[in-house]
């Protein structure tokens, strides 16, 4: 009866836009027949400010069981760590009541405990209560992972992001911070709400470390990956000399290192760690090669895909994360003649999107396609939908792909969301050898986490024999200025003094006085 009266209300009044008055009938036809507790959840929607396409979401994730009434009924700033945004924003959202965004504690706090000073609305929430203050636990970690790539942090660091942003801050009457206390109550009273959304460690040094449990399982993705490869020993096939190809490789560098004049010194100790990366790829079935500019990880990339073709470990798969690094081992490949021994060479997201396709699929595996490279899409776009991509790969395992040896170049570019995507599309158990190269001294990945430093970091504890680090530039003498100068932005050996002592054929300084003179500088460089 309260429906059919909304209703007939609603016809009746003439203020409402008539397109504002055709949404809000969808909205009220969907919950007419599916009982008294849809009406209570409309009505603390249409409390808060929420898009007619945020409303309906809502509704069908209370009808798909994702959501419950009660939560919302009872726990409102259940919405913050709940609703995922589900449309994307095609060309007729951008009017606005088709936008979808997340729900955030700013768009809560306002309706559901309003400054009283203001307005005379009933207060329905409370600054700590349980909902709120896991709310507000969860969207600091989460703001801190999306805006900052940091994908954990300290109880501390917790506390500070939230009261840094804090709306109820700004009221008339400043609503308390949230304490030490505060973190420790929750934690105890409703660790089952908790353990749901949020994922922490006590740490001897640092006490308690935070992070979403979205982003946990990316990392324990990647993890387990990891240690799953760490363990195997591969095999060569009986009649197989790896000695012999080995020193052949060694040779091949050796005529290379002749051609670019490289000195007796820088040969020697080059030479030294390239043997180390062949002799070890070939027993281990885990690798991480790192080094600065110039110190020959192309070069290796390219001297173990001749190696596996010669001792015969084949399909070798190459991927990067840019468009760029993939066309210079692409290029390096075909003018060594190896581009044939390589099944697959180009980027990551290559492989993840289009790969499936440039397979002849048949009918049903198109669909099958189509839905995990949506699913890889959503992902990619919001950590929060790696639980069902999870879930979708490992239901259909069929489509894995299945590289003996895979490549990773330039890893140091990848965030864990990529690596984790790129690993669970990988079948594991066909996989005997997984070699990740980088700089582990570059900048970290515009994205979540760091995690080719954190698998070296790993490695370092128990597993150091399978780090090579690269550390004899080839591309130019160590005793050049170049070299010396950008040994000081990456190592604690070379500390910074009078950049004067740097300059020599391979480097030069100009100085400018103000903005002018420095467009002048640039422009005579580029001249």
């Amino acid at each position: 009866n309260n429906v059919e009266a909304i209703l007939n209300d609603l016809k009746q009044d003439n203020r409402v836009d008539s397109y504002i008055k055709f949404l809000i009938l969808q909205i009220i036809k969907f919950i007419k027949d599916r009982g008294p507790e849809y009406l209570k959840v409309l009505e603390l929607l249409s409390r808060l400010d929420l898009t007619y396409v945020q409303i309906m979401n809502i509704l069908q994730s209370i009808e798909n069981k994702r959501i419950s009434t009660k939560d919302i009924i009872n726990y409102p700033y259940s919405l913050v760590y709940t609703y995922v945004p589900q449309t994307d924003l095609w060309e007729r959202e951008w009017f606005t009541e088709f936008m979808d965004f997340n729900l955030d504690l700013y768009l809560l706090d306002i309706p559901l405990i309003p400054d009283l000073y203001y307005v005379n609305y009933t207060v329905l929430s409370l600054p700590k209560s349980p909902d709120r203050l896991i709310a507000a636990m969860y969207e600091a970690l989460y703001n801190k992972a999306i805006f900052e790539g940091t994908t954990a942090i300290t109880e501390k660091e917790l506390i500070n992001a939230i009261n840094e942003t804090q709306v109820l801050g700004l009221y008339h009457g400043a609503q308390p911070g949230i304490s030490e206390g505060d973190i420790d109550s929750i934690m105890t009273s409703h660790k089952n709400m908790l353990y749901n959304i949020i994922y922490y460690v006590e740490d001897l040094n640092e006490g308690r470390i935070f992070q979403l449990k979205h982003i946990r399982e990316i990392e324990k993705t990647i993890e387990e990956t990891v240690k799953r490869v760490l363990n195997k020993r591969p095999a060569l096939k009986p009649n197989i000399n790896a000695d012999e190809h080995v020193k052949y490789i060694i040779e091949l560098v050796s005529k290379r290192l002749d051609e670019v004049k490289a000195s007796e010194n820088q040969k020697r100790e080059f030479l030294s760690v390239q043997r180390k990366i062949y002799e070890k790829v070939l027993e281990h079935g885990f690798l991480v090669i790192t080094g600065g500019a110039g110190t020959g990880k192309t070069e290796a990339v390219i001297n173990l895909v001749e190696l596996f073709s010669r001792v015969d470990k084949k399909p070798v798969y190459i991927v990067t994360p840019t468009g760029k690094s993939a066309l210079v081992v692409e290029e390096r490949l075909r003018k060594r003649d190896l581009l044939k021994d390589v099944a697959f060479v180009s980027t990551i997201h290559r492989l993840l999107y289009s790969y499936y396709f440039e397979k002849s699929p048949t009918p049903t595996s198109l669909r099958k396609f189509q839905e995990l490279v949506e699913l890889i899409d959503k992902t990619l776009n919001d950590m929060r939908f790696f639980d069902e991509f999870r879930s979708y790969i490992s239901k259909n395992s069929d489509l894995r792909i299945q590289p003996k040896v895979l490549i990773i170049d330039e890893a140091s570019m990848i965030d864990e969301i990529l690596l984790a995507l790129l690993f669970s599309v990988i079948n594991v158990n066909s996989l005997e050898h997984l070699i990740i190269v980088g700089d582990s001294s570059q900048l970290p990945p515009i994205g979540l986490g760091k995690p080719f430093v954190d698998i070296i970091d790993f490695l370092r504890e128990k597993y150091e024999n399978q780090i090579i680090f690269l550390e004899t530039p080839i591309r130019f003498s160590i005793e050049t200025g170049i070299w010396a100068f950008s040994q000081t932005f990456t190592s604690t050996d070379y500390p910074i003094d009078n950049p004067e002592n740097y300059i020599d054929d391979t480097l030069s300084i100009d100085y400018f006085y103000d903005i002018d003179d420095l467009k002048e500088k640039i422009r005579d460089i580029l001249r």
